[in-house]
């Protein structure tokens, strides 16, 4: 239980950067047309 708690953990800053990435993309995009 521990361990997935940690993995978790992990995974929730990276999506987030992720999330971040990809509407900082979008923006480009809209930018650009």
């Amino acid at each position: 239980m521990n361990l997935s708690t940690e993995r978790n953990e992990l995974i929730k800053p990276i999506s987030t950067l992720q999330n971040i990435f990809i509407i900082a993309k979008q923006n480009e995009i809209i930018n650009k047309l």
